[in-house]
């Protein structure tokens, strides 16, 4: 099972003052770019709320998507189009030898994405699931 779960919220700089220009060419880019992304990914969609445009992305499939389609690429492309943006990704992935039991975290600030341990929902056996609902019969 490969699951992941991530928000950013918008922002072409991390300076106060922006230029509504940039801004607009900025939502255009992501906008365009995630309209290609959409037919593959289940839920992808950028959303004004209170003055601020936030990315929104959530799935999950049977296995690691490796392709242009692969969740940690789509945020990294996000953070490339929109440089001051911030926000996070959550990924499980029950075929990965070294992290089978636990979420990986990547933090988007200032266009740069970092992996990081989950503190949270990890490891998920036992923090939010039982051994037997993974096993094999």
């Amino acid at each position: 099972m490969y699951q992941y779960h991530g928000w950013a919220v918008l922002s072409i700089s991390v300076d106060d003052e922006s230029n509504h220009i940039e801004d607009s060419k900025m939502l255009l880019q992501v906008q365009n770019y995630i309209s290609k992304m959409k037919d593959n990914i289940d839920i992808i969609e950028v959303k004004a709320i209170n003055g601020q445009y936030h990315f929104l992305m959530t799935g999950f499939s049977n296995h690691k998507i490796i392709s242009e389609y692969n969740p940690i690429n789509i945020f990294r492309h996000i953070g490339i189009l929109a440089s001051g943006s911030y926000g996070i990704l959550y990924v499980y992935d029950d075929e990965d030898l070294e992290y089978f039991n636990e979420f990986r975290v990547y933090v988007l600030t200032r266009g740069d994405i970092s992996e990081k341990s989950d503190t949270y929902l990890s490891p998920l056996i036992p923090t939010v699931a039982n051994k037997s609902e993974f096993e094999i019969e």
